[in-house]
């Protein structure tokens, strides 16, 4: 099988877009273990939301809306990394 980058790509930031969410999930689970569930849900916020919207957005639309998907994954990592 001859894997272009025309190929990968999608897969790789889709994949990108999943390992972020997770991360976003497990360091909620964290901080909710450690501190509570309260203190979790008050340190995350708004992102973890965020980022389950952009994620979704990620899989759902990236092969559709490139440009837009990009937007959509750097949106995925920030939210993840501010959770």
């Amino acid at each position: 099988m001859n894997l272009t980058l025309s190929r990968g790509l999608p897969y790789a930031v889709k994949f990108t877009a999943l390992a972020a969410f997770t991360f976003a999930l497990l360091k909620g689970a964290f901080i909710a273990e450690q501190f509570g569930f309260l203190s979790a849900l008050v340190f995350a916020g708004l992102h973890l939301p965020f980022c389950l919207f952009s994620t979704l957005f990620v899989l759902w639309f990236f092969e559709s809306y490139q440009s837009i998907g990009f937007l959509a994954l750097a949106s995925t990592l920030l939210n993840a990394v501010l959770i």
